[in-house]
This record gives C-alpha cells, sequence and structure tokens, in this order.
C-alpha cells in the first residue's frame, strides 16, 4: 500500500517517530482497558492497531471506510480474534452496545461531522463502556478537516459523564501522561471517556 500521509502505514512509512508515537497508543488502550473485553477499532486504518489491540481483547472488529486499507491491513496484522468492516464511522453497521469499548486514534479531525461519530460511538458501547480517543494539535496535515486542543475535543466528548485527560508529545512519543497538557506543536490530545461516572 502507498502511504500518501492519510494513514499511518507502518513499514511503508519512512517516519520513526510517528509510527512509535502510533503504537503507543494502542499499548497504552490495550492493557487495561481492552483485556478480555469486545472491542471496535473504529478507523482502524491499515489495522496495525488493531492487531495490537487484539492481543488483549477477546474479540476486536475494525472498521474504517477505504477496502483498499483493510485489505492490506489482512494480509500483514490479521489475528484469530480480529473482524473486519468496511464502513463509515458516523453510520456503523452495529446493533446498540455491542461493544465495551471503542478506540479511535487520530480520527475526529478527519471527519466533517464529528458529533455523528460520537453519538455513534456512545450508540455501540455498552452501559458501561469505554472510549478511548485522541487527535492532534496543529497538525497541518492537508488531510484534517481541522485540529483540535484539548478543550475542543473535550467539547466534542460532554456526554461521557467521566473524562480522563492524557497527554501524548513533550519530545517523549513513547509516553502517554495523565493529565500532561502539551506545550509544544502537534502533541496529541488523548481522552479516557465513560459512560458511567
Amino acid at each position: 500500500m502507498r502511504d500518501t500521509g492519510e494513514r499511518l502505514v507502518c513499514g511503508v512509512t519512512n517516519d520513526a517517530r510517528m509510527t512509535q508515537e502510533h503504537c503507543a497508543r494502542y499499548v497504552f488502550a490495550m492493557h487495561p482497558f481492552c483485556t478480555h473485553k469486545l472491542v471496535l477499532d473504529a478507523a482502524a486504518g491499515t489495522f496495525y492497531g488493531t492487531q495490537i489491540l487484539s492481543w488483549a481483547a477477546t474479540h476486536v472488529w475494525g472498521i474504517d471506510i477505504e477496502p483498499a486499507a483493510i485489505e492490506y491491513g489482512m494480509e500483514m496484522y490479521q489475528t484469530d480474534n480480529m473482524t473486519p468492516v468496511v464502513g463509515d464511522v458516523t453510520k456503523m453497521p452495529f446493533p446498540d452496545k455491542m461493544f465495551d469499548v471503542v478506540v479511535s486514534f487520530e480520527t475526529i479531525e478527519h471527519l466533517k461531522e464529528p458529533a455523528k461519530f460520537v453519538d455513534e460511538v456512545w450508540r455501540v458501547l455498552t452501559d458501561d463502556g469505554v472510549f478511548i480517543v485522541s487527535a492532534p494539535e496543529q497538525s497541518g496535515s492537508a488531510w484534517h478537516f481541522r485540529d483540535y486542543n484539548d478543550e475542543e475535543l473535550e467539547a466534542l466528548l460532554l456526554r461521557f459523564p467521566h473524562r480522563q485527560y492524557y497527554g501524548q508529545g513533550f519530545g517523549q512519543e513513547h509516553l502517554i501522561l495523565k493529565n500532561q497538557i502539551p506545550n509544544t506543536a502537534h502533541d496529541t490530545h488523548l481522552y479516557v471517556c465513560r459512560k458511567t461516572a
């Protein structure tokens, strides 16, 4: 698969730091949040992260709108407890309350209607479900409708009664720090949101 800059293609993307920061988010989500859970990786891209989640999850579904990305991902990263789905994250083909955890990294900034996506996440999560979401600040990417600072990202997540902020960046992309506010451009904001307080 060709690297267009829209999504990370491990082994093709020629940026070790970007690969490290993306994989670190999935490792963060994997344990304890996804351990023995039914998990959705929303906008899974090339499925490298879906594979990471599968190492802990009971089962993980990955949904992405791009069939070529899914095909590449299944060739590279397929595991026995992983199911690929072609679909739009703002209109997901899953029943209500199907997932214990929804993970979505570097997605919301690509969406024209991010509130629809958050509504769909709420719908497919169990009553005590967890949503783990991230977005970059000041990335300058042509693929983004917009980037988010921490307050703007949290404003999209207000229906979740419990939201814990984490930051990633600060020159140490492998670290995800609780309550750490990024202080340089293109750091990443991450929230762990729960449907119950």
